[in-house]
């Protein structure tokens, strides 16, 4: 009988929590998860498997049954439970591939959860081992998992419901404290590990929505360096766009320093991601002058020795890594590794999960051709700075932009020629304006220009040197343009009193730019101007 698989690939793991438990513990967990439903699981299935040395099944099948739920039993001994026709048993012992297994299962219209705990063969014979326990409430994970289990015990797949199969949720966002919280609530104090974690996870649970990543990482940095007692530390992160790396400084006891950038110190580092690729972790000392991960003399003031290197997970590669720094009155070799690599493991699930954030808010505001930011995010946005601009009684202008004979060019060059020169006047605006400014691409071969305390002189000289820059590129075939040339049309309206809508303050700069267009194109013009 072959072993069950339950490796999982990369677009899986970030929905699923991996921690260590001591098998105690997980049998506590179970009840307590299934403790939390109501005794009204007429739609609701459950699998359940203890590990094949305990006598779990006597423990948790009382709380099963309280369910009312149809249950797929794998059990170890003989059970009596003929009295109730909801339970399917199956004898697990000859099941070799499930021997070092326990598993919880359950689905329901209202309810995805699974529970999959697994004990190396040498932790047989140990009174409570620890095991590798994964939780998830992805219908996706529990759909594979079901359809490994399926085929060693012979079951079709169809006889337990996955509800919302396309439903996915991210371990951190839900399920890490929910286990935290079920855990607390069944007094389970053998696993110290579990509680000293609890305070980092319900933390990155707080902070898991925000999408500016220099405040995540500052805000977690503090609260590593309570958790880990390591003086010193550094996270390092690679911007999505530029793939540049970024990196902050924690320091113990100075709270200057806590988030600020170290480019701004004059406090240099080396980019550690390409050296964690391979690894999963790194151990160093700052007294072996061949080791090649920090400089010694940028860390002799701040009175450590050694550390330890771990890598942050986003999407497709290593995306950042965490440096936890110790003196040498603490060498990490020596201290409680299991317990750093549970921390590391619940921070690079935190800091995924801000990476998948980001991509997905990136590409919900953003134009898919020029990478602008989109009509959509615009005019929530130009909302937003029309109150800020009253509140505070700073100018606020907009540009609306139009490329001058656009179909021209599209039917005499054809749709990709006209992308093409889309998208390089988008760059062209991008690397003319500030980046306080919001560049969008308003539809079409239109474009708006949003410049937050700008008054109206100060934005018809921006809007000049645009339409100048603009003028003077060359681009491919501009020749065969109407006037000779590829050229843009601007209209430039200021926030008034009298404009109070966001449509409105468009209205108005549209007819600047209307203005521009029958003067003769290639022109800036101001909103009322003659």
């Amino acid at each position: 009988m072959g072993a069950f698989n339950f490796e999982l690939s990369d677009e899986f793991k970030s929905q699923v929590l991996e921690i260590s438990l001591s098998k105690n513990t997980v049998s506590d967990f179970y009840k307590t998860i299934l403790e939390g439903i109501p005794a009204n699981g007429e739609e609701g299935y459950i699998l359940f498997k203890s590990f094949e040395f305990d006598v779990e099944d006597q423990e948790v099948l009382p709380f099963i049954e309280k369910t009312q739920f149809q249950t797929i039993l794998l059990h170890n001994g003989n059970l009596d439970l003929s009295g109730n026709d909801k339970i399917k048993q199956i004898n697990s012992s000859k099941l070799s591939g499930l021997k070092n297994l326990s598993f919880l299962f359950i689905s329901s219209p209202q309810l995805n959860y699974a529970v999959l705990s697994s004990i190396t063969e040498e932790s047989v014979n140990i009174l409570n081992p620890t095991t590798k326990t994964t939780i998830t409430e992805s219908p996706l994970v529990m759909n594979m998992f079901w359809e490994e289990i399926s085929k060693l015990i012979g079951i079709p797949k169809s006889e337990i419901s996955i509800h919302n199969p396309e439903h996915t949720v991210l371990a951190s966002e839900r399920v890490v404290f929910d286990v935290i919280s079920k855990l607390d609530s069944s007094r389970v104090i053998s696993d110290q590990r579990v509680f000293e974690l609890s305070s980092l996870l319900k933390f990155l649970n707080n902070i898991s929505g925000r999408f500016v990543e220099e405040e995540f990482l500052h805000e977690v940095g503090k609260k590593l360096i309570e958790l880990t007692e390591a003086p010193v530390g550094f996270i390092q992160s690679e911007d999505l766009e530029t793939e540049e790396v970024n990196t902050v400084l924690f320091w113990e006891g100075f709270e200057l320093f806590i988030g600020e950038q170290l480019s701004e110190l004059d406090f240099p580092t080396r980019n550690y991601l390409d050296t964690l690729v391979e690894q999963d972790h790194i151990l160093f000392n700052l007294d072996d002058k061949a080791s090649p991960f920090l400089e010694p003399d940028n860390l002799s003031k701040l009175h450590v020795t050694n550390g330890i290197l771990y890598p942050l997970y986003g999407p497709e590669k290593v995306r950042g890594s965490l440096i936890l720094l110790f003196p040498e009155t603490k060498i990490i070799a020596n201290l409680n590794r299991r317990y750093f690599d549970e921390i590391a493991a619940a921070v690079s699930i935190g800091f995924k999960q801000l990476i998948s954030h980001k991509k997905i808010h990136k590409e919900a505001i953003t134009d898919g051709m020029t990478e602008l930011y989109n009509h959509r995010f615009f005019m929530n946005q130009l909302s937003k700075e029309m109150e800020r601009s009253r509140r505070y009684q700073n100018p606020l202008t907009l540009l609306m932009i139009d490329i001058d004979h656009f179909k021209h060019y599209n039917d005499t060059n054809g749709h990709v020629a006209g992308d093409t020169i889309l998208k390089s006047v988008a760059s062209i605006f991008t690397n003319t304006v500030r980046r306080s400014d919001f560049v969008t691409r308003y539809g079409g071969e239109e474009f708006a220009i949003l410049l937050p305390e700008t008054p109206l002189q100060n934005a018809k000289l921006v809007a000049e040197k645009i339409r100048n820059t603009i003028e003077k590129e060359e681009f491919e075939n501009q020749k065969n343009q109407p006037n000779g040339n590829l050229t843009i049309s601007i209209g430039v309206s200021e926030q008034t009193k009298d404009l109070l809508t966001p449509d409105e303050f468009v209205h108005s700069a549209d007819l600047a730019l209307y203005q521009a267009k029958e003067a003769g194109r290639n022109k800036v013009c101001l909103t009322g101007e003659d």
